[in-house]
């Protein structure tokens, strides 16, 4: 689980902020399932991110996935076989006092009986320190890793000669963490948790999302397709007869299936490479949804009758994308951040997935964190305080807090109305000039 994250230096994050999924002291607040790590520490299944369009939540998103992705690619020892820039230096620009000044990353995350803490700094031109430490109950802790501009050190009884060999040519701008991890199975279980557990979806509504729900679909996972039907069924989809993942080129030959639907798929296929455009389908062709509803035939007969993906409307297109995820995170205990998930979403169907995490039957060590501009949320008792940030500008810097840190905000006030007055923040002056004639 995601314990925090803090980060200076990186986009519009100019000072350091920190972003906490602790659970404060929250008198009289709403009752959700808190993941008790340690005695002491008790850990936030959801958090939603507020804030005016350009404020930084998406920043904080991308900061997050910059060190994710510095973290994984670590492990490969020759990146230019990726042909891709992993090592990413984006400080704040607005100010020449830190165009050159050090980004720093800390995170922090609970897996099993310990904690982990990891911290990078890096510049233009090389990683300045990288940190690993292990921390167990009694907040006793051990330093896996150890790095900085002139040494290296690791608890792991290894010739660091070899890491720095692993590490390859560009190892002053690549972290030691991935090479370690292949020998130190303390620190694997870390990367591997960053890999595959922090599941980071900066493009909520893309195509490649519907990969990991077909997946499922065709793997027949049982209690899957179980809580999705469940899901569907409690949000009102009520005449769904079957959901099938079936291969676009068999759905291309049904006459039940729209003709301008048809022509999308096919262009999908020719997209995707799936196709030679001079010959015909492959039978290694894309999957595609279709949904069995009932109907009725023309002597009031029950029977089926399906309807492709992209037949239905874009919420519904994005739920079957998003739905995989999350149940990954409920059921595999992973930790999902989604880049605007409320988009195209009935504010009580985003309100039914929050309270999926809350739910201690539900939820078994998951999160979610969202950015949104739903304020609905706010007003129909979905939140507690500490689970609501604000992003706010301030001369083009984001700022970054929780209700829980302001003073004067009463768990029984209607934040949605205290938010849209700028009682919180987060909201921008809005201006229209009068160009009379």
């Amino acid at each position: 689980m995601l314990i925090d994250f803090s980060v200076e230096n990186s986009l519009s994050l100019k000072d350091e902020v920190t972003f906490s999924m602790i659970s404060t002291n929250v008198k009289n607040s709403k009752k959700v399932k808190l993941h008790k790590h340690f005695d002491d520490l008790y850990i936030l299944p959801t958090a939603v991110i507020y804030g005016f369009n350009a404020s930084g939540k998406s920043n904080l998103i991308r900061s997050i996935e910059n060190l994710k992705n510095q973290i994984v690619y670590s492990k490969i020892t020759d990146l230019s076989l990726l042909d891709v820039d992993i090592f990413k230096f984006n400080p704040y620009r607005l100010d020449d006092h830190y165009t050159n000044k050090p980004t720093k990353y800390q995170i922090r995350i609970a897996i099993g009986k310990f904690i982990y803490d990891y911290q990078v700094v890096l510049d233009h031109n090389s990683i300045i320190l990288e940190k690993l430490l292990l921390i167990d109950e009694n907040y006793d802790f051990v330093e896996l890793i150890k790095r900085d501009l002139d040494s290296m050190e690791f608890d792991y009884d290894i010739d660091k000669e070899i890491i720095i060999k692993m590490m390859g040519s560009d190892k002053d701008k690549k972290l030691s963490v991935g090479s370690l991890s292949i020998f130190d199975e303390r620190v694997n279980i870390f990367t591997s948790w960053i890999e595959n557990d922090l599941i980071i979806l900066s493009n909520s509504n893309s195509k490649e999302n519907l990969k990991k729900t077909i997946e499922y679909l065709l793997e027949k996972d049982e209690l899957f397709y179980n809580k999705i039907s469940r899901m569907l069924s409690d949000i009102s989809y009520t005449n769904i007869s079957r959901i099938v993942a079936e291969k676009i080129d068999s759905t291309l030959q049904r006459n039940d299936i729209n003709e301008s639907i048809k022509r999308r798929l096919y262009d999908e296929l020719i997209e995707n490479n799936f196709i030679n455009k001079k010959s015909n389908i492959e039978s290694n062709s894309k999957y595609t949804i279709n949904t069995y509803k009932i109907g009725f035939d023309t002597d009031g007969n029950e029977k089926d009758v399906v309807f492709n993906l992209y037949e239905e409307s874009e919420g519904t297109i994005k739920i079957y994308s998003l739905y995989a995820f999350i149940f990954d995170a409920l059921n595999k205990g992973k930790t999902l951040i989604v880049d605007e998930m409320t988009s195209f979403i009935h504010p009580l169907i985003s309100k039914y997935i929050i309270e999926l995490f809350q739910n201690p039957i539900e939820n078994i060590n998951g999160q979610l964190i969202t950015t949104t501009h739903t304020t609905d949320l706010l007003e129909i008792d979905s939140l507690r305080k500490d689970e609501i940030y604000i992003t706010d500008k301030n001369f083009n810097e984001t700022r970054l807090y929780s209700l829980a840190d302001i003073i004067d905000v009463s768990q029984n006030e209607n934040f949605r109305s205290a938010y849209l007055s700028g009682k919180y923040g987060g909201i921008n002056s809005l201006r229209r000039d009068d160009h009379g004639e």
